[in-house]
């Protein structure tokens, strides 16, 4: 196991039929370093083995190996009264990313062991199967408290990058909702998604949004450079806000739209009394690569804070700043 050459999988396979549950477990050990998926199939055997190390052990090996092999039998002990098993198997259905699992990982969505319910969330959002939309979402609907807010973060990995017309309306209700944290799990189902509508609904719901909830919404406009228009506003008005997170948010959200609109706001910024909001408005100024910020990012560069003066040497040199040069050298 130590030496690791692949040639000793064969025989460390052979060990696994060995009547001793020590040379078992050893061989199983050893087998973590050589493996490749040609072991799935004894490691499948392993699951009916006496002893509850080795199948956790060999269950683990085979979300390594990821084979589909394996698919049905972690299906199985997924559903099992054994939480360490079941969780385990939870795990290597995620890693094996095998459309198969879906309807078993949505019944656990609604399990009363909150860590097996977040796995299967996350197996979920690794397979990312849009066909499993469906199911999550009529149990997102009638789902209440920490079963809801596993349900919305796994709605969102299964439309990752897509669009769903149940889902958008679901999750524009809960946003405005009196739930805290199904609305923050809703704002991540958001961001997960691709859909043209939700840059202007998150516009609009904004105002009536709770405090906390307006952070990772202006994070999130900020990932929408083609409906720039739609959101340049909002994120201007938070660069305004008396909340330093909000400005330091709408900073950075600015440099990923890179719109050039945000220039002038963004060199206020840069002169913000608080360091999080300066570190934030001289990357987004290093991304937008403008040549009317060189001389703010200049001033930038005697900046207490390592992380401002960083940004201001990227952006400077994105801008081609030749007057700098002597002061970017001094500072290496």
């Amino acid at each position: 196991g130590h030496i690791a050459d692949p040639r000793a999988q064969r025989p460390l396979l052979g060990l696994l039929e060995s009547s001793s549950q020590e040379v078992r477990l050893a061989a199983l050990t050893a087998l973590g370093s050589v493996m490749d998926k040609r072991a799935a199939g004894p490691l499948v055997r392993l699951l009916d083995d006496r002893s509850r190390k080795i199948r956790l052990r060999a269950i683990r090996h085979l979300g390594q190996v990821g084979s589909h092999l394996a698919t049905p039998r972690l299906m199985r002990v997924a559903r099992s009264t054994d939480r360490t098993l079941a969780r385990a198997a939870v795990s290597a259905l995620a890693r094996s990313r095998d459309a198969r699992a879906a309807p078993v990982l949505v019944q656990l969505l609604s399990h009363r062991d909150r860590t097996l319910r977040r796995l299967a969330s996350q197996a979920l959002a690794r397979i990312h199967d849009p066909r499993s939309a469906e199911a999550i979402l009529d149990l997102c609907r009638d789902a209440l408290g920490g079963v809801r807010v596993t349900c919305l973060q796994a709605l969102g990995g299964a439309l990752r990058g897509r669009s769903h017309d149940g889902a958008f309306a679901l999750l524009e209700e809960v946003l405005t909702g009196k739930d805290r944290a199904a609305a923050l799990a809703a704002v991540d189902a958001l961001a997960a998604m691709r859909d043209p509508r939700i840059p202007g609904m998150l516009v609009r719901s904004y105002p009536a949004l709770d405090p906390q909830l307006r952070r990772p919404v202006i994070a999130i406009l900020g990932n929408i450079p083609d409906q720039a228009d739609v959101v340049l506003p909002r994120l201007l008005s938070a660069l305004k806000s008396d909340e330093s997170p909000l400005r330091s948010a709408g900073a950075w959200s600015l440099g990923k739209l890179g719109h050039t609109g945000a220039v002038n706001a963004l060199l206020t910024a840069a002169r913000d009394p608080e360091w999080p909001v300066r570190v934030n408005a001289a990357a987004a100024l290093a991304r937008l690569g403008r040549p009317e910020a060189r001389a703010t990012l200049r001033t930038l560069l005697s900046d207490p804070v390592s992380h401002v003066r960083a940004n201001a040497v990227l952006g400077l040199g994105r801008t081609g700043d030749a007057r700098s040069i002597p002061t970017i050298l001094q500072l290496t």
